[in-house]
């Protein structure tokens, strides 16, 4: 069996429930990635400048702003990194997502979430998605220049 060495994420999830994201914070740590947590849309964009991380799993309805401004303030915001968004998506509230149709999201996650399925969509979305070089976060930059594969 060929070692390959592990590859460290920062991911930020953007959600009010507690449970998800303490339930995050046990997977994550095996897959030797790093977690910050935003209950609220203006907590959120805080972690964007301040955590740089490489994906954002991110929750329609946070108070506060909410997923649609979140993505407003990446998109208009010059010192707000893009990074690859993951909208977690309720069954019962597909609504919710009506008002991010307009903004660039690379993926979507049902809840309840499958953690094993989001880690999988997060390594997919660090190193298949073009990004603005110029925009991204330095971290994604990093570790896309420096990804073996």
């Amino acid at each position: 069996m060929e070692w390959r060495p592990r590859v460290s994420y920062r991911v930020l999830i953007a959600d009010h429930d507690p449970a998800l994201l303490e339930s995050c914070r046990r997977f994550f740590p095996r897959h030797s990635w790093e977690l910050a947590g935003a209950s609220s849309g203006l907590e959120c964009v805080v972690q964007l400048r301040r955590f740089l991380p490489h994906v954002l799993i991110l929750e329609p309805s946070i108070p506060w702003g909410g997923g649609a401004g979140v993505l407003a303030q990446m998109r208009c915001e010059l010192d707000v990194p893009l990074v690859p968004v993951i909208v977690l998506a309720d069954r019962r509230k597909f609504d919710a997502l009506s008002g991010l149709l307009e903004f660039p999201v690379h993926d979507f996650a049902i809840k309840p979430l499958s953690l094993q399925n989001l880690a999988f969509k997060i390594r997919y979305a660090v190193h298949h998605l073009p990004l603005d070089s110029d925009r991204s976060s330095p971290a994604i930059r990093q570790t896309v220049s420096n990804n073996p594969f």
